[in-house]
């Protein structure tokens, strides 16, 4: 009687015996949301020309000096938005959080100390803002920074992930296309009848 192979235990990587410090098993294994994101096809971020790295630094960093500007401006110096008070502080601060996704994407530990120093000078504007003549400090202010910084860092983390997925997808497709070795032969010229 043949011997019955489950297909299922012959695609999985062998078992590692005691001793042996060799194969597949010793591979660190991922984690719950790496596996996740593995199986979503977006577990790295692809990347990305430098010139976009530092336009996205750039971007980021100029955000915050707009931020600390604006927040230890006088009163009377304020640009007038219109926008209801609170609401600026969310704009700015989502702004200026999804920039840093985009910017240190694929660096949790970086975006996360990031993400902490973002809420945090939400936090340190609202108590210089009393040194500001006309400028006054509120709880709300600082809830609505420190809100709209973690939506910005999750809003850029997720668009991080679907530019990286389908600029991988669009690579894959560019390189199953079949390539042309060499320059063409030219077209045979016609032969008309009745001349050699």
């Amino acid at each position: 009687m043949a011997p019955t192979i489950n297909p299922v235990s012959e695609a999985l990587p062998p078992a590692r015996r005691d001793g042996d410090s060799s194969g597949p098993c010793d591979e660190r294994r991922p984690a719950f949301g790496e596996a996740m994101l593995y199986a979503a096809g977006m577990s790295k971020p692809a990347p990305v020309p430098p010139a976009v790295n530092r336009l996205l630094y750039a971007a980021a960093f100029a955000c915050v000096f707009i931020i600390v500007v604006l927040s230890l401006l006088p009163a009377q110096e304020m640009p007038r938005t219109g926008i209801p008070d609170g609401t600026d502080h969310f704009i700015a601060y989502w702004g200026t959080g999804g920039l840093m996704a985009l910017a240190f994407r694929g660096r949790g530990a970086v975006l996360m100390l990031a993400g902490l120093a973002l809420v945090g000078l939400g936090g340190l504007m609202e108590v210089l803002q009393q040194l500001s003549p006309g400028r006054s400090t509120t709880w709300s202010d600082f809830l609505m920074s420190g809100g709209g910084a973690l939506a910005g860092l999750l809003m850029g983390t997720v668009a991080a992930r679907i530019i990286s997925y389908g600029r991988r997808q669009y690579s894959e497709r560019l390189g199953s296309l079949p390539r042309l070795r060499g320059p063409m032969p030219p077209a045979p010229s016609p032969v008309r009848p009745g001349r050699p």
